[in-house]
Order: C-alpha cells, then sequence, then structure tokens
C-alpha cells in the first residue's frame, strides 16, 4: 500500500533546493556566525559553506589585549555603571563544516542584481 511523503523530509529536501549552492548567514548557539556559499548539507544537518567568514564578539574580560593576525572592530558601551568594550574578530575560511546541532538559524543573503549599476 503507498504512504503519503513525510513531511519532515519534504521539508528538509524543499529546504536543500532552495538553499543549495546560494550564499547563506548561519548562527551558532555560541554566537558567531558564518557566511559563506552552501556546498553540501548531510542527514544530521551539518553544513558545508565555501569561502567563508566566520565572525564572533569578543567581551573584553574574554581576551588579552595584543596584536593579533584576525580583524578586529572594536566597540565601546557605556552604562550608568560600567563600561565594557568588545571585539568583532573575524576569520576567512576556505571551507568550513558548521556543525546541525550547534545552528540556530540560517539565512539566505539576498542576491545582488546583476543589471543594477
Amino acid at each position: 500500500m503507498p504512504t503519503a511523503a513525510d513531511p519532515a523530509s519534504t521539508a528538509k529536501e524543499t529546504t536543500k533546493g532552495l538553499l543549495l549552492h546560494k550564499n547563506v548567514v548561519c548562527t551558532l548557539q555560541d554566537g558567531r556566525t558564518a557566511t559563506g556559499r552552501l556546498t553540501a548539507i548531510d542527514r544530521l544537518c551539518n553544513l558545508i559553506l565555501e569561502n567563508c567568514k566566520e565572525e564572533r564578539v569578543v567581551h573584553s574580560q574574554d581576551y588579552v589585549q595584543d596584536s593579533s593576525a584576525a580583524t578586529t572592530t572594536t566597540t565601546t558601551t557605556t552604562t550608568t555603571t560600567t563600561t565594557t568594550t568588545s571585539k568583532v574578530a573575524s576569520r576567512k575560511l576556505q571551507q568550513a563544516m558548521i556543525p546541525g546541532p550547534q545552528l540556530v538559524s540560517v539565512k539566505l543573503l539576498p542576491t545582488r542584481d546583476k543589471t543594477a549599476p
């Protein structure tokens, strides 16, 4: 007797078709973001990104100020009682594997209109 397709697997296949070979932004549980071209997805929802840029916010209490190879952007937030400094550390990777269980969200980046100036 024929059975109906599993809605979860149908949704996964549709998602793969919409996102595969597109530029995406992945947010991980620890606050990191990874931006790159999605080239593969496995059954555990692990993602492979090409030409990936990983960014994370490092708070002042978590780092020792020195000259590092990573590109950093410093932002300072002042409240009535404390001042905190944080850096956005980024690195470029040719390929990155993003663990499925660590994913919070995956967003499709808008494509650039090639006819626009």
